[in-house]
């Protein structure tokens, strides 16, 4: 019986060095890291901007920032990172003609490198029917695709004291069209102002250990408009 005690011990300590292993495995499976992705598109300037920062850790509002060692390129173009609170922020603009997608890559040429491709959908040019009434709402029309489930449509009014206000349309709509009730006019001031609309797209997957958040915004071109009663 002398001898059983020893071997007794021996067993539970590779049992527990086993739990041991299996719960740090478990840990770092439980490890994803979180992709942040930004696409804009400047209708006027023809200008598109790209942002992306990344974390790796059991959340996404606790975990580490991640730097590329071969760094991370928007369309083609390399990035520069900066360091933020909490982050390091990847960033590009630049001239270019407008894309229904425009390419992320993150660092090439290594193991762990990857690419995400963000789509952007364009407004080409829009109008209003018949002004902007208070008393009868707005009937907003634009030349491209319908909004999809993860759109929305954003109008942004200045009025002629440059005091903006803004009406937000969330998707799906049936057409590319949208009406507007006279109720949520009541705070616009009479009198000349300007429009542009900025539409938006989100988007959430997960790919291979990778919870990727997406937002892309495309800004059109400003009409001159009147508000009337």
């Amino acid at each position: 019986m002398k001898f059983l005690y020893p071997t007794l011990f021996l067993i539970v300590f590779i049992f527990s060095s086993c739990q041991s292993d299996s719960k740090s495995a478990q840990i770092e499976d439980k490890k994803t890291t979180y992709a942040n992705f930004y696409l804009r598109y400047m209708q006027p300037e023809k200008k598109v901007k790209g942002e992306a920062y990344f974390k790796t850790g059991e959340n996404a509002q606790k975990g580490t920032a991640v730097e590329y060692s071969n760094g991370v390129f928007f369309d083609g173009g390399s990035m520069t990172m900066k360091k933020a609170v909490g982050r390091k922020l990847y960033r590009s603009e630049r001239k270019s003609d407008f894309k229904s997608q425009y390419e992320f890559e993150m660092n090439p040429k290594e193991a762990d490198t990857y690419k995400y491709n963000l789509k952007i959908n364009p407004i080409s040019s829009f109008k209003i029917e018949n002004g902007v009434s208070k008393s009868k709402g707005i009937q907003l029309t634009w030349e491209g695709s319908n909004l999809s489930k993860n759109e929305e449509l954003v109008l942004l009014f200045t009025d002629n004291q440059n005091r903006a206000f803004n009406i937000n349309i969330k998707g799906p709509t049936d057409a590319p069209a949208a009406t507007i009730e006279k109720d949520k006019l009541t705070n616009m001031k009479y009198g000349k102002g300007g429009l542009y609309l900025v539409r938006k797209f989100r988007e959430e997957q997960k790919i291979e250990g990778r919870q990727i958040n997406a937002v892309s915004e495309f800004y059109s071109r400003s009409i001159d408009i009147e508000v009337v009663e």
